[in-house]
């Protein structure tokens, strides 16, 4: 999988860490997939609550098809609020329109084409945890948004 994060530092420390923490959330997810483990350390590092439920069952939906992403994926249009109580909101857009799913035992890539499903907009809360990581603790996500569509 390649990234690429149209997200500009913002001047603000916490802003910019929540963007930059969940930027390794969102690869350590990818990461997950491409080892095939849905328990896997690195996205539990950054996920808790039902964030983390959530991304569990995503993962293993990959391990039960044996597949994994592959391409390229864009994110971008961040918009990041950090609360007084050590808690934050952010949303975002991804642009997955030359990002694909790639099946272990044939080799094969799913190659779709772009629709105005391949744009996604998330919305997450975090909270600045014990360590100073901003952990995502919900997350949804909404497929065909008009606000990330070009």
């Amino acid at each position: 999988m390649t990234y690429t994060f149209e997200w500009p530092k913002t001047g603000d420390e916490d802003k910019d860490t929540v963007l930059s923490d969940s930027e390794q959330r969102i690869k350590a997810v990818d990461m997950a997939i491409a080892e095939q483990d849905p328990l896997h350390e690195a996205y539990r590092f950054y996920t808790e609550g039902t964030a983390a439920a959530g991304t569990e069952k995503w993962i293993q939906s990959f391990v039960d098809h044996k597949a994994r992403t592959t391409g390229v994926t864009r994110f971008y249009d961040a918009d990041v609020t950090v609360n007084k109580n050590g808690t934050a909101a952010l949303v975002y857009c991804e642009d997955q329109g030359k990002a694909y799913n790639k099946f272990l035992e044939t080799g094969k890539v799913d190659v779709t084409p772009v629709s105005k499903d391949s744009y996604v907009v998330y919305a997450a809360t975090l909270r600045k945890n014990e360590n100073g990581v901003w952990v995502t603790e919900r997350l949804s996500s909404q497929r065909g948004s008009a606000r990330c569509r070009p």
